[in-house]
């Protein structure tokens, strides 16, 4: 039990940074005067969610990939701590990566994005957090094989919940 509270501190420290470089974009983008630029490299269309099966696979497929990422990554690392330093330098820039595009779209919409997220962001962040958390928590061996799978099974719905919310529920006026 221990150690699943060390995941969840990781989880935190993992949501906090994703959150903080996203916020930091958007403000730098801001102060820059480069919504419309943002806007128009994103390119994003705010849709009335596809309400169907398909469409919320292909979104669970997606954000999958970042979660099996991490999770992959935490199981390495338990195996073979020398891979530390690499798989730093990944995960890392794929947070790196996905906060930016988020804060370059929170600068580029403002509003339209955040109703746009209300419903899932919340699941789909903690979903990241998660396996963000696992990584860290095993980097550190603070993570056992069964609570890496109890974690790996818990991001996995927050992501599944997400995608149901993404594809099927709007929150907001028009998107």
């Amino acid at each position: 039990m221990r150690s699943m509270h060390a995941v969840a501190r990781h989880a935190v420290r993992a949501a906090l940074a994703q959150l903080a470089l996203s916020g930091a974009t958007a403000l730098i983008t801001w102060a820059l005067g480069a919504e419309a630029t943002a806007s128009r490299l994103l390119g994003l269309r705010f849709e009335e969610p596809a309400r169907n099966p398909r469409a919320a696979l292909d979104v669970v497929a997606t954000n999958l990939r970042l979660v099996a990422a991490c999770l992959a990554a935490a199981c390495a690392v338990r195996l073979r701590p020398q891979l530390e330093p690499p798989l730093d330098a990944i995960l890392g820039g794929l947070l790196a990566l996905n906060a930016i595009v988020i804060g370059l779209a929170a600068a580029g919409y403002g509003g339209r994005l955040l109703a746009s997220l209300a419903a899932h962001g919340p699941a789909e962040l903690a979903g990241f957090a998660a396996a963000g958390g696992a990584y860290l928590a095993a980097r550190t061996g603070e993570l056992s094989t069964a609570e890496l799978a109890s974690v790996a099974a818990a991001a996995v719905a927050l992501i599944a919940a997400a995608a149901a919310l993404e594809t099927y529920v709007a929150i907001g006026g028009e998107r």
